[in-house]
């Protein structure tokens, strides 16, 4: 089963404001910085199924 990262409002605007932050001394850097978190984002899959504690089991 995939599972869907959903990012919170929050979480959005945290992003947003460190990107505005970049691109006022290096807009490419800025612009990297956005693809690449993008990317890892939208290609995340996740949770692994296992049991965090298997010796309890």
């Amino acid at each position: 089963m995939d599972y869907q990262v959903i990012l919170s409002p929050k979480a959005v605007g945290d992003l947003e404001t460190i990107i505005r932050y970049i691109v006022q001394d290096n807009p490419e850097a800025a612009r990297k910085l956005s693809h690449i978190t993008k990317h890892k984002i939208e290609s995340s899959k996740f949770p692994t199924p296992y049991s965090l504690l298997p010796t309890l089991q």
